[in-house]
Parts: structure tokens; C-alpha cells; sequence
């Protein structure tokens, strides 16, 4: 089969590797077949699939990461064993360290990454084939892709780490409050060490101003020494 002959849909999904792929192949709607016949436009047109509002590829990011499959995927021996495993890790690891909220903020943000690196790739392969970059396109795209998942990943991680600790009776906030508030506040009682300060510079001064026993013996002492003399 010719690809320049194919028009619309019928081109798009001649790069559809899923409906070509073998039961031990990954069948993802985001993987491309045949990537020495697209063209620049073939990719960029991929690119737009992946971020338009309901995409397959959306659905599907957002339904391995936590362990399920698409229908399209349920006839792939590789996917049946490795999206559920991977998913069952990630939520065996979780629970073990004691914050379930992990396994939530972890599979967030591999979807988002995902939503975000594959349509950059895309884009970063049609800018290589435009420009005539021959293999270095490939480089480009995986480039390209990396980073945005990369970044997109970490970021949603991030986020929803917060706002799950946020909700922790020891969250950041109360921890950093009891930080603050540690150096005024004493172990053995309500008296803070600012109080404790005071009261030892007054007792500093008393005991100089001699009104303390000892004190007021010497002074008179020195008294009566000074008349003698």
C-alpha cells in the first residue's frame, strides 16, 4: 500500500500502529507505525489529535496510570501483565512507607506527563522532517517530548503531593509552626525562655545592688572598714 495514495482518515490510521500491532505488541492509540512514510504534516496532525478535548490517547494515558486498559489494549499479552503490574507496584509501595496519597499523586502526574511529552514529540518530529533533519528528527521529537513530560509530571506530582499533606493533621504548615514557635516555648512548663531571661537579668541586678544576704553582709562590711580607716 502506498501512503501518498491515502487521504483523511484512511492515512491516519495507516500510522496507526495498534491496528496493525501483534498480540505481544503494545497497543497504545499514541504509538506510531510506519514513521519512515509520515510526513511533517502527518505528525503535526497526530500532535492535534493528542491535545484535542477527549482524545483516545487522553483517555488512555489517564486509564494506565492507574492500572486499567482500553479496549483496544486488552488483546496485547505486553499490556495485560505490565500496565497492572506497574500500577500494583506503585500502590504496594504507597501503602508499605504508610501514604496511600502517594499512589494518587504518582499516578497523576504520569498521565499528565504523558498527555504533555506525546504530542511534543509529535510536533518535535514534524519540525525535524520539515527542516530536513533526517534521522535527528526522531532525536528531536523523543527530545522535545522528554522534556515537556518530564516537566508536566513533576509539576502535577508536586501539586498534588501538596494538597494531599495539606490535609495531614502533621502537614507542612503545622510543622513549620512548631519550628517557629519552639525557641519561646520550654519543655518542662508554660514558662517561655523569654520570661526566664527576665527574670535572671533582675536577679542579676539585685544580687549586684546588694540586697541579697551575702550582699548586704559585705556591704555593711565594707562600711564599717572604710570608718575605721
Amino acid at each position: 500500500m502506498n501512503p501518498n495514495n491515502l487521504t483523511g482518515s484512511a492515512r491516519k490510521d495507516y500510522f496507526r500502529k495498534w491496528r496493525t500491532a501483534a498480540d505481544t505488541d503494545v497497543k497504545d492509540f499514541s504509538l506510531m507505525g510506519r514513521y519512515k512514510d509520515a510526513k511533517a504534516m502527518d505528525h503535526f496532525g497526530r500532535a492535534g489529535s493528542f491535545l484535542g478535548f477527549g482524545s483516545g490517547a487522553k483517555r488512555e494515558n489517564f486509564t494506565n496510570a492507574f492500572g486499567f486498559l482500553t479496549k483496544n489494549q486488552k488483546n496485547s499479552f505486553l499490556n495485560k501483565m505490565l500496565i497492572p503490574l506497574g500500577s500494583a507496584y506503585v500502590g504496594y509501595d504507597a501503602l508499605s512507607r504508610g501514604d496511600p496519597a502517594d499512589f494518587f499523586a504518582t499516578g497523576l502526574g504520569f498521565a499528565t506527563g504523558l498527555t504533555a511529552a506525546r504530542p511534543m514529540a509529535e510536533i518535535g518530529h514534524g519540525i525535524g522532517k520539515a527542516i530536513g533533519m533526517g534521522g535527528g528528527a526522531r532525536i528531536l521529537g523523543y527530545g522535545l517530548g522528554g522534556v515537556a513530560g518530564l516537566s508536566a509530571g513533576l509539576a502535577t506530582y508536586g501539586a498534588a503531593t501538596v494538597i494531599a499533606s495539606a490535609s495531614k493533621n502533621n502537614n507542612f504548615i503545622q510543622q513549620t509552626a512548631m519550628k517557629l514557635n519552639r525557641d519561646l516555648m520550654t519543655s518542662s512548663g508554660l514558662e517561655t525562655n523569654n520570661t526566664l531571661t527576665s527574670r535572671q537579668r533582675a536577679l542579676s541586678k539585685l544580687s549586684r545592688a546588694g540586697l541579697n544576704d551575702r550582699g548586704q553582709m559585705l556591704s555593711n562590711e565594707a562600711m564599717i572598714l572604710k570608718g575605721l580607716l
